[in-house]
């Protein structure tokens, strides 16, 4: 009779928890150096993403946390969601950019990433080794619970870099 593995025991291909977890918190530190770079100054000053302010910027990688118990639900359980259109996808997303950032301050926007944080690092901790490779068909395409964790660093490290910090006259139009 041959005994099956445990689920305690971690599978080769598992992710490391706690590499994930220092991947957030790089991305943390670098989301509040960018909202500090800008002081109230650059808040509203267009970006280098030619759709999106600063604020809009900052706003839509804060809102990839706000999205993540979602996106990590529906992996885990093997059911995305349809991808919608492509133009209908980017008009969607600098809408909900802009939505998201009408009302905000650098401030605001701090205590918003710090608990859309503080919620992914307990989502993190509750992810069974057997869960992280479960996967669905988004509107990013397929994606499994361990490519939706990383792909925060990355997110929030390709919007900072569109950050607008200089002046609008030294900046030049890019």
């Amino acid at each position: 009779m041959t005994s099956e593995p445990t689920r305690s025991r971690q599978h080769p291909d598992t992710p490391s928890r706690e590499a994930i977890h220092a991947e957030f918190e790089t991305a943390r530190a670098t989301f509040h150096a960018a909202l500090r770079s800008l002081g109230e100054a650059g808040w509203r000053r267009k970006s280098a993403n030619p759709a999106w302010t600063n604020a809009e910027v900052l706003a839509h990688a804060a809102g990839y946390l706000t999205l993540l118990p979602r996106f990590v639900s529906g992996a885990r359980k093997g059911k995305g969601f349809p991808r919608p259109p492509l133009l209908a996808s980017r008009w969607l997303s600098i809408w909900l950019a802009r939505w998201a950032a009408r009302n905000t301050t650098p401030r605001s926007l701090a205590r918003t990433y710090e608990a859309g944080h503080a919620t992914a690092l307990i989502l993190l901790a509750g992810i069974r080794d057997d869960e992280w490779h479960n996967g669905a068909t988004f509107p990013s395409g397929y994606q499994t619970v361990e490519s939706f964790f990383r792909i925060h660093a990355r997110h929030v490290a390709e919007h900072a870099a569109q950050l607008r910090v200089s002046s609008p006259d030294s900046a030049g139009n890019r």
